[in-house]
């Protein structure tokens, strides 16, 4: 048993990191915000179930942090279409 609490320790772990991982390229300018949550997030979406049951504190830790990123993406990315809007309505 201590070795499965082990194995299981060393997972959530490497889930934790990944997922960590794939959210903070989101953070990054000129993102392909879509390719990366397709590609990164959507497609191990398995990842946070297991750490939803496993480890409910990580898991809530992770969806505070992906929150947090795609608020301030989606905040950054809406300045930028208002301020392209009223360049064009000024024209």
């Amino acid at each position: 048993l201590p070795d499965l609490e082990r194995l299981r320790l060393r997972a959530v772990a490497k889930a934790r990191e990944y997922m960590l991982g794939k959210i903070g390229e989101l953070r990054k300018p000129r993102t392909n915000v879509q390719m990366i949550q397709k590609a990164g997030l959507l497609k191990y979406h398995h990842l946070m179930t297991f750490l939803g049951e496993s480890a409910p504190d990580i898991a809530a830790e992770i969806r505070g942090t992906y929150v947090d990123s795609m608020g301030r993406t989606l905040v950054s990315l809406f300045k930028a279409y208002y301020a392209a809007l009223a360049k064009l309505d000024s024209e």
